[in-house]
C-alpha cells in the first residue's frame, strides 16, 4: 500500500480565507456605520484651551454572527481513466480505487467516511489534504478520484481535466455566511448570500 500523503492548509490558502472574512465583515462593518452616521470621529467640544479635540469615540461592539447558508450535495470527479472504470459498479467500484480526501476529523471528511461505511467500500487513501485546491492539483495529475461540491463539479471537470463519475445524494458539504450582525443588512452581503444560493442551487 502507498503511504498516504497528509498537507495542512497551505499559508496561501489560509491567507485567503482570512482577507475574505475580513472583507465580508468590512462591508457588514460599513453598513452598520452608514446607519449611524460617518466612520470619521467627530469633533468633540472645545477643550480648555480654546483647541478642538479629535479624540475617536468609543468604537461600538462587534458581535460576529454565522449561519448556515446552504447544503450541497457531493459529487466524484476523477481523472478520465479512472472515472471510466468507477462508473462500472459504482459505489463498490471505490474500493481499494485511489482517492484524494480531506484531513482526517473535519466536516466533509467525517461525511465521506460515514458514507464508505454505510455502502461497505474501502478505497486507498493516496492523499489527505485541508486545501482542497492541492486536491484537485493532485486530481489533475492522475493520482485519485476526490469529492466536490455538486454546484462546481462541472467546472472543476473542465479547468482540472477530470471527468464527473457520480452524485453522492445523502452526503451533504454546508456552506456558511459570516457577518457582523445578527440581520444582513448591508445590500453588498445580501447580493453576495442572493448570488451563492442561486449557484449553489
Amino acid at each position: 500500500m502507498r503511504p498516504v500523503v497528509r498537507l495542512p492548509e497551505t499559508c496561501y490558502a489560509r491567507a485567503m480565507r482570512s482577507i475574505l472574512f475580513i472583507a465580508v465583515l468590512g462591508l457588514a462593518a460599513c453598513g452598520a456605520r452608514g446607519a449611524s452616521g460617518p466612520a470619521w470621529p467627530k469633533t468633540a467640544a472645545s477643550d480648555t484651551d480654546g483647541g478642538e479635540s479629535l479624540a475617536p469615540r468609543e468604537p461600538a461592539a462587534l458581535a460576529v454572527a454565522a449561519a448556515a447558508d446552504d447544503d450541497e450535495d457531493v459529487t466524484v470527479v476523477a481523472p478520465p481513466n479512472l472515472a471510466a472504470s468507477l462508473r462500472k459498479g459504482f459505489p463498490q467500484s471505490l474500493t481499494d480505487a485511489p482517492v484524494l480526501l480531506p484531513l482526517v476529523g473535519s466536516t466533509p471528511r467525517r461525511e465521506l467516511d460515514a458514507w464508505f461505511e454505510r455502502n461497505g467500500v474501502t478505497p486507498e487513501i493516496v492523499a489527505e489534504a485541508e486545501d482542497s485546491a492541492l486536491l484537485k492539483a493532485f486530481a489533475a495529475d492522475g493520482m485519485g478520484a476526490m469529492f466536490v461540491p455538486t454546484a462546481i463539479a462541472t467546472q472543476v471537470a473542465r479547468r482540472y481535466d477530470v471527468s464527473v463519475v457520480a452524485e453522492l445524494e445523502d452526503v451533504q458539504e454546508r456552506f456558511y455566511a459570516i457577518t457582523a450582525e445578527r440581520r444582513i443588512v448591508h445590500p453588498g452581503v445580501i447580493a453576495i448570500r442572493n448570488a451563492a444560493r442561486v449557484h449553489l442551487g
